[in-house]
């Protein structure tokens, strides 16, 4: 599969399962994560971010889970978290996503000299009525979060 095909499904996937742009029923099994060809051509954020869309909305995600543990993201440990959605410091980064899904926005510091890893700041709305939760990632690991 050509890497613009396989971004343009990415996309899509993410699209329609975080933001319900087609309806829950009218998504086909490569879009839900019971395709497990177009599974494995997801990138590791893709991937993460799926994992808690496919929860939120009652799809299979044995072809997702499976994928992760191949690739290595999540320890036994971040998976009891994330499926509580629950964060810890420390927890690597596609845990946040896979416990809350893709940020509302997110932010990329860089170090102008290079002496420290670059810094992420996601900023997630949990719920309609709640404050925003900014979380600090740095060098792919939980650092903070905070309310605001």
């Amino acid at each position: 599969m050509s890497r613009s095909r396989q971004g343009i499904l990415s996309f899509l996937f993410l699209w329609m399962v975080l933001w319900g742009g087609a309806g829950c029923y009218s998504l086909t099994t490569g879009v839900t994560g019971m395709d497990p060809n177009l599974v494995a051509t997801l990138d590791d954020r893709s991937l993460c971010i799926a994992y808690e869309g496919a929860i939120r909305h009652g799809f299979i995600t044995q072809y997702i889970v499976t994928e992760i543990n191949r690739r290595g993201l999540l320890s036994e440990e971040e998976w009891i978290f994330v499926n509580r959605g629950n964060l810890y410091q420390g927890m690597r980064l596609c845990g946040v996503y896979a416990a809350w899904g893709a940020p509302e926005n997110q932010i990329v510091f860089k170090d102008a000299f290079n002496s420290k890893p670059d810094r992420l700041q996601l900023m997630y709305k949990l719920w309609a009525n709640a404050r925003k939760t900014i979380v600090i990632v740095e060098d792919n690991l939980i650092e903070s979060w905070s309310n605001y």
